[in-house]
């Protein structure tokens, strides 16, 4: 049987749970900017390493359409998963929207999208809220906390019951980050997030870093004062 906790899993739940607390600071209700890019063909990579700058996987993601519906912008991206060697893992698709109000992203949608193909009769459930975020929230506001559930089940057994709680999210800086796709401006967050899975069960402390119109810059993954994992993206084209 295939495995349901995929590296591209796992790149989707970080970058969520990263992204929980960011504001939409400058959206603009024609382009409807976003930390996200919300352009056709736009596109960028994120790396994943351990805490030993070993590389892990890379996440490839295109922006392969943007529509407009009642003034409401929706952006279909694309994204591959790739291993250390440069095979193809995992890809999936997805939605955002933003209305010029706010930045979207429904995590059933991804939850969904992350559970493998080709398994006859499996059936999955997921509750989750849909993530909004906000215009104007300065440094050192917080949210409220976040959480989703999934379970999958099979001929009337349960193989999968998946839980992720996110708390103590707030906005702690602005700053300049570099790597190398460039040196950005960004707006820092920070959350806990707990997870718990199949007999898993960890916390973790996250650290972000966003700039209006790419996405996430960096992000850092801590157990403790302990960093575990780290994604740095490598490759932004507008």
């Amino acid at each position: 049987m295939k495995r349901f906790f995929t590296p591209l899993f796992a790149s989707i739940l970080a970058s969520l749970f990263a992204l929980n607390p960011i504001a939409i600071q400058s959206l603009q209700a024609q382009d409807c900017e976003a930390y996200f890019p919300m352009k056709t063909g736009a596109s960028f990579e994120m790396s994943s390493y351990n805490a030993k700058d070993k590389l892990q996987t890379t996440t490839l993601t295109t922006i392969t359409e943007k529509e407009s519906v009642g003034g409401v912008y929706v952006a279909t991206a694309h994204a591959v998963v790739h291993d250390v060697k440069g095979k193809e893992s995992s890809s999936m698709d997805y939605d955002v929207t933003c209305d010029g109000e706010s930045f979207r992203m429904d995590m059933r949608a991804f939850m969904s999208s992350a559970m493998p193909q080709g398994l006859e009769g499996v059936q999955v459930t997921v509750e989750a809220d849909e993530m909004a975020f906000p215009r104007n929230l300065a440094v050192g506001a917080t949210l409220p906390d976040a959480s989703f559930s999934m379970k999958a089940s099979m001929n009337g057994m349960n193989i999968m019951n998946t839980t992720v709680k996110s708390t103590n999210r707030k906005v702690t800086a602005k700053e300049s980050m570099t790597t190398p796709a460039g040196t950005f401006e960004c707006i820092v967050i920070e959350s806990d997030s707990e997870f718990n899975s199949m007999g898993m069960h960890f916390v973790s402390h996250g650290k972000s870093w966003f700039s209006l119109g790419v996405g996430m810059v960096r992000n850092e993954s801590y157990k403790g004062d302990k960093l575990e994992s780290y994604e740095v993206l490598t490759k932004f084209s507008k």
